[in-house]
């Protein structure tokens, strides 16, 4: 019960952080559902509707909304869910680019747009039981991979101008030179076949080619 009293913090009605404070809440319960009818699942939603205040407060004691935790975040949903369709947040997910923002502002705007996505998905299917391998739960690795990805690039360019540097230059071989080296090459080839014939297997004791 201690981390419902430090890891979530109190809703008083901010439109901006309703997403992530009804989704750290629904995780926190889901921790104790199977306590369910006891008195630390009771504690549990004692805290989390203590952490409810302000504006957010006032709603659900005007509908007489009941010590009941889907009835709280129903209430809550009603009036402070993100209540555009579905296509047009995916729309403004994907209208998002880098431009001239830095890199953590760039990927914290597409989180911040995914969640509101992946929530709009969980508050539409809430009464059913439907995993969602939709392509946005790929999409919560994007930034994570390009962060990585960025110094791997660099480190591996890095890598390439050094081994550039340290590598001689190759001298260019003027058709006289050229012919001698192949000359001295088949040369030598042919003193290695005289000095050590090639052996051939009798024909019972050659392997099998499965090639052939």
């Amino acid at each position: 019960l201690n981390l419902f009293k430090s890891a979530i913090n109190v809703f008083s009605g901010d439109y901006q952080e309703y997403c992530n404070w009804r989704r750290l809440a629904i995780t926190l319960m889901n921790n104790v559902k199977q306590f369910r009818g006891q008195n630390i699942y009771t504690e549990a939603l004692i805290l989390i509707r203590g952490k409810i205040t302000g504006k957010a407060a006032q709603i659900l004691i005007n509908n007489n909304t009941k010590l009941n935790f889907d009835e709280i975040i129903d209430r809550l949903d009603d009036s402070y869910a993100d209540q555009r369709p579905l296509y047009v947040l995916e729309e403004d997910m994907m209208k998002i680019r880098q431009e001239n923002k830095p890199l953590h502002v760039y990927f914290d705007h597409l989180n911040q747009a995914l969640n509101t996505v992946l929530s709009k998905i969980k508050m539409q299917h809430k009464n059913e039981n439907v995993q969602h391998d939709s392509q946005y739960h790929q999409l919560e690795y994007i930034p994570r991979v390009s962060q990585m990805r960025q110094p791997m690039m660099q480190g591996y360019q890095q890598l390439q101008q050094y081994q550039q540097q340290r590598q001689p230059p190759v001298e260019p071989m003027d058709v006289d030179s050229s012919g001698r080296f192949r000359r001295h090459a088949q040369h030598t080839q042919r003193n290695q076949q005289q000095e050590y014939p090639q052996r051939q297997l009798p024909p019972q004791q050659r392997p099998n080619n499965p090639f052939r």
